[in-house]
C-alpha cells in the first residue's frame, strides 16, 4: 500500500483527516510491514491509532499526533519532492530509519518525540491486537502449568503474548 502515489484507506478516520490517514498507515506499514506474518495493516493499528487519538489522548498528545505526521510530509517533501505516502517504500523507509537512528541510537540529541510515541504506540497496539498476539507473538488463552527457565526453542521459538 505504501508504496503506492495513490494510496487508499479503507477505514474511516475518526480523528485524523484522510490525507494524515494515509501518511500514518503508510508509515506503519513501514514499522511493521506484512511478512509470513500480519503486519500493522492486517492488525488494525492506524484504525487503533486513530481511535485512540480521537476517543482517550490528552490535546496536546492529540496536537503532537497531527504535527508529527505533518513533518513527515514536509521532511519527506523537502528530502524527496514528494509527500510521504507519494515517496517510494525505500524513501520511506531511509526518512523513518533517520527518526529512528535519532530517536533510538548513541546520540539522541535530535530526539523526534512524535515518532518515540508512534513507534512505542505502534508495538504496543500491533502485539496486543489479535493478530498480533496470535499469528506473530505465541499466545495460549489458558497457559495451564507454569514451567520456569525453558529454553524458549522448546516452548515454540517465539516470545509469549500476554
Amino acid at each position: 500500500m505504501s508504496c503506492q502515489a495513490d494510496s487508499k484507506i479503507t477505514w474511516t478516520p475518526k480523528f485524523f483527516t484522510e490525507e494524515e490517514a494515509k501518511s500514518l498507515t503508510a508509515a506503519l506499514d513501514v514499522l511493521i510491514p506484512a511478512t509470513d506474518t500480519p503486519g500493522a495493516i492486517d492488525a488494525g493499528v492506524p484504525e487503533f491509532i486513530d481511535l485512540l487519538a480521537a476517543d482517550l489522548l490528552e490535546a496536546e498528545e492529540k496536537q503532537q499526533f497531527k504535527d508529527g505526521i505533518a513533518q513527515m510530509d514536509a521532511d519527506s517533501q523537502a528530502k524527496f519532492g514528494k509527500l510521504f505516502v507519494q515517496a517510494s517504500r525505500e524513501q520511506q523507509t531511509e526518512l523513518l530509519v533517520g527518526y529512528d537512528n535519532a530517536t533510538f541510537g548513541t546520540d539522541t540529541s535530535n530526539k523526534n518525540e512524535f515518532f518515540e510515541n508512534l513507534k512505542n504506540t505502534a508495538v504496543w497496539a500491533f502485539c496486543t491486537s489479535e493478530k498480533g498476539a496470535t499469528q506473530h507473538l505465541q499466545y495460549e488463552l489458558n497457559p495451564g502449568g507454569y514451567t520456569n527457565c525453558v529454553p524458549i526453542a522448546e516452548v515454540g521459538g517465539k516470545t509469549w503474548a500476554i
